[in-house]
């Protein structure tokens, strides 16, 4: 599969660059989004999107019938650094669900770095497989 690429490019090098600003890993739970819960749940998670007439690949918005998921997206937004202020960078965990609904086609990619300090634009790269893709991202 081709990974669409909306700019940039990836260098892998042996050793790291040097930065004025020391950085550190932190490992952390990375939550699902809403939308990889129903695109990827079980059956009864299924059967759960039926009854309140949704599709798995419907995007999770405010009109959905039930709170269930927005208390879940509340919990969620708690452990997603796009909603933290002291992340410099995410390496792995789940992408997000940005407005331009590109998240179903990357599901199968692994998302390997996403930029936080001093964002916009947010760079996110994905692999899958050879193939490497740069996305940015505004709001």
């Amino acid at each position: 599969m081709h990974l669409e690429d909306s700019g940039g490019r990836v260098e892998q090098k042996d050793h790291p660059l040097r930065s004025r600003t020391p950085l550190f890993a932190e490992e952390l739970a990375s939550l699902p989004p809403v939308d990889a819960v129903f695109l990827l749940g079980s059956s009864a998670v299924e059967t759960y999107l039926r009854s309140n007439g949704w599709g798995r690949k419907d995007p999770f918005n405010d009109n959905f019938p039930d709170e269930v998921p927005k208390q879940y997206e509340r919990l969620w937004q708690n452990n997603c650094p796009m909603y933290s202020n002291d992340v410099a960078a995410v390496c792995g965990g789940w992408h997000f669900p940005w407005p331009d609904g590109d998240f179903p086609d990357l599901v199968d990619s692994e998302l390997v770095v996403w930029t936080m300090l001093d964002a916009e634009p947010w760079i996110e790269v994905f692999t899958k497989g050879d193939a490497f893709a740069v996305k940015q991202r505004v709001t």
